[in-house]
């Protein structure tokens, strides 16, 4: 895969991995000025798009950076030998919410809990830095979240140009509402799943997400009075 001058810096690229059970993925993000965002796992691009959507976040990186956990430094680049004895350890994610640095790593439950020692030294090593450690792990972003998150970002991409208009017609609609659902609230609008797509991602309505099927005309949605709670499933304490 190739990069271009409009690409985010990183230290390690997923796409250039010789030993991996399945492909690495590219995605365009608009929130970081339309540049590629690489990674090597559904769960990883899971996050991506929580990360697009999250109104708390400002931007992010993929493999931002190195930790050396042996000499606690954070390495931009690294060199191209390895010194002796260092553990180079390169977090997944970071990004800035609030002016808050955080690093972010993405893993299965299960491999969690086979590394704490791990974790632990990168916890601490980033906080020496200045940056808050996250965990995210699989059961953190449910299948139907996943899901959900993934259509919400097709409709910001494909449809940037047509929400504004949506969101307007919901709006009028979601004021003199009560939570009911999506096929009863919006029955004037069509199509529904456009309309109820736009208001979620303006704040008009608020949805479960990690309950609720988007594409399902009997979701549970309730007027959101414009905020953007429902889009921020990411806990970063």
């Amino acid at each position: 895969m190739k990069t271009d001058r409009h690409s985010l810096a990183f230290t390690r690229d997923v796409a250039k991995r010789t030993r991996r059970a399945g492909r690495a993925y590219v995605i365009c993000s608009p929130k970081n000025g339309m540049v590629e965002i690489r990674v090597e796992s559904r769960i990883e691009q899971a996050v991506v798009h929580a990360l697009e959507l999250d109104p708390r976040v400002v931007s992010y990186r993929a493999q931002p950076f190195t930790f050396n956990l042996t000499t606690g430094e954070v390495l931009q680049v690294k060199p191209k030998i390895k010194p002796k004895n260092a553990v180079y350890y390169t977090p997944d994610f970071v990004c800035s919410v609030h002016d808050v640095p955080i690093a972010i790593e993405v893993k299965h439950q299960d491999f969690v809990k086979e590394n704490k020692v791990l974790f632990a030294k990168a916890n601490t090593v980033a906080a020496d830095n200045g940056l808050r450690f996250v965990l995210v792990t699989s059961a953190d972003l449910p299948d139907q979240l996943q899901h959900n998150l993934r259509l919400l970002n097709q409709y910001a991409a494909q449809c940037r140009a047509q929400i504004p208009a949506w969101a307007k017609a919901v709006q009028g609609i979601a004021l003199q509402s009560h939570a009911g659902t999506a096929a009863e609230v919006l029955k004037d609008l069509e199509p529904v799943n456009h309309h109820l797509a736009a208001g979620l991602l303006t704040g008009q309505i608020a949805v479960d997400l990690r309950k609720q099927a988007l594409q399902d005309p009997l979701c549970v949605i309730a007027p959101a009075w414009g905020s953007l709670n429902a889009l921020e499933v990411l806990c970063y304490d």
